[in-house]
């Protein structure tokens, strides 16, 4: 919730209209619960084992890792060609 909210605001609410600040963060306390996000990646609906969580997170740290220097350069290339707004 709180961590989601303070994202947005950092980050997305700079581009949206007023109107869309106010819902955009509405619709955040539809988000689930930690365990509940952490079991759908994990393919499944019911709660998983403490075990099983552990490997999920550890392959979506792995995941970020892999995105976060390809999205860098992303961001790099788009500012360089002045395709970013960077208001």
């Amino acid at each position: 919730g709180v961590a989601a909210i303070d994202a947005y605001e950092k980050h997305l609410s700079p581009y949206h209209g007023w109107m869309l600040q106010k819902v955009f963060p509405l619709s955040l306390s539809a988000m689930p619960k930690r365990s509940s996000f952490i079991s759908a990646f994990g393919g499944r609906d019911e709660p998983i084992s403490p075990a099983h969580e552990e490997e999920i997170v550890r392959k979506l740290s792995a995941l970020l890792k892999t995105w976060r220097p390809i999205i860098k350069r992303w961001s790099n290339d788009f500012e360089s060609l002045n395709l970013e707004d960077t208001r």
